[in-house]
């Protein structure tokens, strides 16, 4: 269902929600950006010199932290592990993202990284925060694998770990996230263990941690790691932080509960491998001994699966995903609206045309679909024939008044009431 259902799969990977929302779950807020700012006058302080920004600490030997950042980046995941590596000494807590200028963390927080990838001097450690995570580009990629040759420590925090995932960075190992982001983390490579019930995942060169105050635990453990029980214990003592790594040693000992796509995520892999033909003729009949509830959770997987290749770039393979959904599934809307997306993207104008309207004309028949889903799915149909059709004044001409609900400010096709909230839709005359 085009931008709209993107926008629906990345609020499971983030989690986040509304701004509102997020300062509820978060009352210290204030603290917190108190706490960055102490982050950031301790790195500013440094004075960079020379060429690239090397400073005679790094050259000397001293151990370089770089905190990557990007538009949405959640505070806590960052700021957490900044205060912990910044009180170490001959330490240098530095701040990179991909591209240079301001950026905003949290919709309050304005700041400006020093660093690119390219122009950073070479990190023994690099944190991955968690929030609106990008798709890691090219220059990216390299520059964590780098440091992971190197010998060095790539850290993500919450959903940070779906960039180390999308890097490949965390292919055939066990891992943590966000508990909102599980089954995204997994989806994005099913050859890795999602675990629900570590505050960390420590593999030496890649750790991943859980959600947000967890990135504390995990700079905390690669701080003692690396510096030693003493230097994570100053940390602890400065920062006044309730540390208990007993009860996270005990919580490591249990069998670890890890995240189960169940079919969906073996007929993720084996797409990888095989024509769109073959993987359906080998599963065919074991989708069909399916229940209906449980055929019905392996569309949704495999669908989310397919969304999580195309979040990534990877747009072919998810295509493949939706082309073995269609067979699959041919009474379903969904995947047909899914398949036009990718077939637009690849400018397959016409094919993309044939099965928007073939989603129209599935709908009236997929009882499965909730009404608020149905509905955004027409409307992304709509929106896709106009568009294509070279009508793309009128793809989106019907706007979601304000109703403080997450649909507020959505446009839309035709005129009526708004899927998710019910309300009557204004004409969008900007």
């Amino acid at each position: 269902m085009e931008s709209r259902r993107v926008r629906t799969f990345r609020s499971l990977d983030p989690a986040r929600g509304s701004r509102a929302a997020r300062r509820a779950r978060h009352p210290g807020l204030s603290r917190i950006a108190l706490l960055v700012v102490v982050l950031a006058s301790r790195v500013l302080a440094q004075d960079p010199g020379g060429p690239a920004g090397e400073s005679a600490a790094v050259s000397s030997g001293a151990t370089t932290v770089a905190i990557l950042l990007y538009d949405g980046v959640e505070l806590l995941d960052f700021a957490g592990p900044g205060e912990v590596f910044s009180s170490l000494p001959r330490t240098r807590v530095v701040t990179v993202s991909e591209r240079p200028g301001a950026l905003s963390s949290m919709g309050f927080v304005e700041i400006v990284p020093e660093f690119t990838p390219v122009t950073c001097p070479a990190p023994e450690i690099i944190v991955v925060p968690g929030g609106g995570v990008p798709t890691p580009g090219p220059e990216l990629v390299a520059w964590l694998h780098a440091c992971v040759e190197r010998g060095g420590v790539v850290m993500s925090v919450c959903n940070g770990a779906l960039v180390l995932a999308r890097a490949g960075l965390l292919a055939g190992l066990e891992a943590t996230t966000h508990h909102s982001a599980f089954e995204s983390l997994a989806l994005v490579d099913p050859t890795i263990t999602v675990l629900r019930n570590r505050r960390y995942v420590d593999h030496g060169s890649v750790v991943t941690t859980a959600g947000i105050s967890a990135g504390i635990d995990g700079a905390l453990a690669v701080t003692r790691r690396l510096f030693g029980e003493q230097a994570a214990r100053d940390a602890v003592a400065y920062m006044e932080y309730d540390w208990r790594p007993d009860e996270i040693a005990r919580e490591d000992a249990r069998p670890g509960d890890a995240v189960d796509l169940g079919l969906a995520g073996e007929l993720l892999l084996a797409l990888r491998d095989a024509d769109v033909g073959a993987v359906f003729d080998d599963f065919d009949a074991r989708l069909a001994a399916l229940d209906d509830d449980s055929r019905r959770e392996t569309e949704r997987l495999l669908n989310l699966g397919g969304y999580a290749l195309l979040l990534g770039d990877r747009v072919v393979e998810a295509r493949d995903v939706f082309e073995f959904q269609v067979r699959a599934f041919p009474a379903s809307a969904n995947p047909l609206d899914s398949l036009a997306e990718c077939c637009e993207r690849l400018g397959e104008t016409g094919r993309a045309l044939d099965l928007a309207r073939r989603t129209l004309l599935a709908l009236p028949g997929d009882t499965a679909l909730q009404p608020v889903r149905a509905g955004r799915i027409r409307d992304a149909a709509r929106a896709r024939i106009a568009r294509l059709e070279g009508r793309g004044s009128e793809a989106r001409a019907w706007r979601c008044p304000p109703c403080g609900a997450a649909c507020d400010g959505l446009s839309f096709v035709a005129s009526g009431a708004c899927p998710d909230c019910g309300m009557p839709l204004a004409r969008d005359e900007g």
